[in-house]
């Protein structure tokens, strides 16, 4: 009781307007503020995974160039040095009767 005595015209028409205008200023506020955080929240967190998956398309598209193809054009550089040098490798300028191990390697090579 203490409270209402500091205020002993708290039934006065000032003060409810007071009162009133401060309900009004924080309802509408609290509505905006939590209309704006719920739209806001949503478009922010849309535009982070844009971001994420331009990321990982970078990732793969760099992934593909420097390592895969890489890798590929190492590959075919291999199988064309294979090819070419095949009677080097498996020494086929030489009588086959002697060269059975080399022609069993040769076999199990292409079997693969």
């Amino acid at each position: 009781m203490k409270i209402f005595n500091r205020f002993p015209n708290l039934d006065s028409i000032f003060n409810k307007m007071i009162l009133s205008y401060i309900i009004i200023v924080l309802f509408i506020t609290l509505v905006l503020g939590g209309t704006f955080y719920f739209y806001f929240t949503a478009s922010y967190n849309e535009a982070v995974e844009n971001v994420h998956l331009k990321m990982l398309e970078q990732v793969k598209n760099t992934l593909n160039t420097k390592i895969i193809e890489t890798v590929e054009s190492n590959y075919m550089i291999l199988v064309h040095e294979f090819i070419s040098n095949t009677n080097d490798l498996f020494g086929f300028h030489d009588d086959v009767s002697g060269n059975h191990t080399k022609i069993l390697q040769t076999y199990n090579y292409l079997k693969k």
